[in-house]
């Protein structure tokens, strides 16, 4: 499994995700009504997008709040990924540049957003913002604790759990995908 130096995982996790408050600020700037039609091939819409990855956001950032509120160990220089929070991370992460994603995935129907119409792009904008606001503050409390040492539970099932700077990869992982998506179907 692939060992990461945890100072300079942390930081590109970060920039992943102020990379995405840009995004979204600038499409929030643009008030445009793209950001409520279906993309390319009857793909979601931007707002379906964002309400699907504040579905998730809001678990995990609250799984990974409550883990890290139960930390007690320092920080170790290095985080070793665990098998599963790796392949996880790899298969939901976006596809490398110009290529097709590497695995399509159904959504549980859980998570899959209403039609646009009922969505109102301001709301979902405005959480996604605060949203990621709270992961950079979770990332920034990630860097006292060992990343290794401590396990979040997943949408999955409370059973089915990854340590936390792999629920980290995962989270911000899957968040790049539809960044991806909304790149490719959505904004020309």
């Amino acid at each position: 499994m692939p060992v990461f130096n945890r100072k300079e995982l942390l930081q590109d996790l970060e920039a992943n995700v102020r990379r995405g408050i840009d995004v979204v600020t600038a499409l929030r700037a643009s008030n445009d009504a793209r950001l409520s039609a279906p993309g390319a091939g009857d793909s979601w819409s931007v707002v379906q997008h964002l309400y699907h990855l504040n579905f998730y956001a809001t678990f995990y950032t609250a799984a990974l709040e409550r883990c890290l509120d139960d930390t007690q160990s320092s920080a170790k220089e290095t985080f070793r990924s665990g098998w599963l929070g790796n392949y996880f991370t790899n298969i939901i992460g976006p596809a490398e540049e110009e290529q097709a994603l590497k695995v399509k995935m159904k959504s549980p129907a859980n998570a899959i957003p209403p039609h646009s119409s009922e969505l109102e792009v301001d709301a979902e904008i405005e959480a996604f913002l605060a949203l990621q606001n709270r992961l950079l503050y979770l990332l920034q409390r990630a860097r006292q604790v060992d990343l290794g040492a401590y396990r979040v539970p997943t949408s999955l099932s409370k059973w089915v759990s990854l340590k936390l700077g792999d629920s980290f990869r995962f989270v911000i992982a899957h968040q790049e995908r539809h960044f991806q998506h909304i790149e490719r179907n959505n904004i020309p």
